[in-house]
């Protein structure tokens, strides 16, 4: 079975939620058309990491399940000391292909929290599951 799967990127990748950022520039402000209820602010340390998503995502073989509706994966500290980066995403088919949106991506300090109970899946399962127009179930604890 082939399919083709199109890779779109939301703008919380290289974006941060504008009452995370005290006294934010103005001209920094990032306004979502399809989400304006959103309001987001330029976040260059996002912006940075995010320019290595197209490797991350080429590279997944297995991913994991949050406790929403999407999945994620992370790639270890490029520096040592610093904190792991997670890269959230959902797959749905859209017609003739299968869609995987990078809903969001961002360095985190709770790591291990954040893998605690996480079930593990492939990325594989995901897109044939999807591309069928069937949902991939998490696996029981």
């Amino acid at each position: 079975m082939t399919v083709k799967v199109r890779v779109v990127y939301s703008h919380h990748c290289f974006t941060q939620a504008l009452a995370k950022v005290a006294g934010a520039n103005p001209e920094h402000y990032y306004n979502c058309t399809r989400r304006p209820q959103d309001h987001r602010v330029f976040c260059t340390v996002r912006w940075n990491e995010s320019l290595a998503l197209p490797e991350i995502v080429a590279g997944i073989r297995n991913c994991y399940f949050t406790r929403h509706h999407n999945y994620f994966v992370w790639r270890d500290p490029t520096v040592a000391g610093s904190d792991e980066y997670f890269v959230y995403f959902n797959i749905r088919r859209r017609g003739t292909f299968v869609e995987m949106e990078i809903e969001s991506a961002y360095l985190r300090g709770d790591a291990k929290q954040a893998k605690a109970g996480a079930r593990k899946v492939s990325l594989t399962t995901l897109i044939v599951n999807a591309a069928n127009g069937r949902r991939t179930h998490r696996p029981p604890a």
